[in-house]
């Protein structure tokens, strides 16, 4: 049993892969914590760019400003993202952990909030909140869509069993803004790493481990997409992506859907495979839309019965 702490430290983790332009924004975010218990661990997967050089001149400004320490991590050859959150994460020492990648950034109150919530509901172990999206820099005109998050609200008040049928068939929690704790992340066994994605398998590993997913009413991240980013759907065309996903759902989920969700999702990777053999341009507006459109009346599909 986890035995909380009033002023408990938290470890910030970011993940970086070639971020040499993004990610002093994100540490500077970090550093502009209200939160003052944090640790920093910056764990960079072999970088082909100056993305190392960069981070550890900010280090040795900054890494006395943080209590719980400031260090950076780094890989001999690339280990893909899961690996390296779990190398950061079994290295750090925090009750919490809040994770972030190094081109977005976390609010300045997202770790108070955080904690804040955790001392309220003790029995919270994993959370999530709303989040902003910005287009290309964290400009406040940049900003393209405000507390984003699930439009089915009402998913976060239902037990745990009920929340791993939604999940199985569809994320309710954005990916920037996980923190849970420790304890949690280690009796879960972390982030499953045959799969290169880290949210949709570690959510199915809580959720099927009785652990109740909580929405904190904040904004507590900034998402970047990109300008290369022809929209925030933009991992939907990465096929290797998908056919992981695909693995995924078929290992993990599929025991959970209903017969419609059955069918849209056979639909859905028909539609992909289509859209794939076709070669259709994936920075083209028109074949994105026309392939948005598509996948969205099959996934609405799926929802007629549960």
């Amino acid at each position: 049993m986890m035995i909380l702490s009033s002023n408990p430290l938290v470890s910030v983790v970011v993940v970086s892969y070639n971020a040499a332009d993004t990610v002093i924004e994100t540490l500077d975010s970090v550093l502009k914590q209200t939160y003052n218990n944090i640790e920093l661990i910056i764990s960079d997967d072999c970088s082909e760019d100056n993305t190392e050089a960069i981070v550890s001149e900010w280090l040795e400004q900054h890494k006395d400003t943080f209590k719980g320490g400031a260090c950076l991590l780094t890989a001999g050859h690339n280990q893909g993202v899961c690996a390296n959150f779990n190398k950061a994460i079994n290295f750090s020492k925090g009750e919490w952990i809040k994770i972030i990648a190094a081109d977005d950034i976390l609010m300045s109150n997202c770790c108070e909030d955080y904690v804040k919530y955790t001392l309220d509901h003790p029995e919270a172990q994993f959370m999530t909140s709303y989040v902003d999206y910005y287009h290309d820099t964290f400009d406040r005109n940049n900003c393209v869509r405000r507390k984003v998050a699930v439009s089915n609200m009402s998913i976060f008040e239902q037990k745990a069993e009920v929340q791993l049928r939604e999940m199985a068939y569809k994320i309710f929690v954005m990916a920037p803004t996980m923190f849970f704790s420790h304890y949690v992340f280690n009796k879960v066994g972390g982030f499953d790493e045959r799969y290169i994605y880290e949210d949709h398998p570690f959510y199915m590993n809580l959720l099927e481990n009785g652990y109740k997913i909580y929405f904190v009413e904040a904004t507590t991240v900034g998402y970047r997409i990109h300008d290369s980013t022809v929209n925030s759907n933009s991992k939907l065309f990465n096929y290797r992506f998908a056919q992981n996903s695909r693995r995924f759902r078929k290992e993990r989920c599929l025991k959970y859907y209903s017969w419609s969700q059955r069918l849209a999702t056979k639909m859905y990777y028909s539609v992909l495979n289509i859209y794939e053999k076709l070669g259709w341009n994936r920075k083209n507006k028109c074949s994105c839309a026309i392939f948005n459109g598509l996948i969205g009346a099959v996934w609405k599909f799926g929802e007629i019965s549960k």
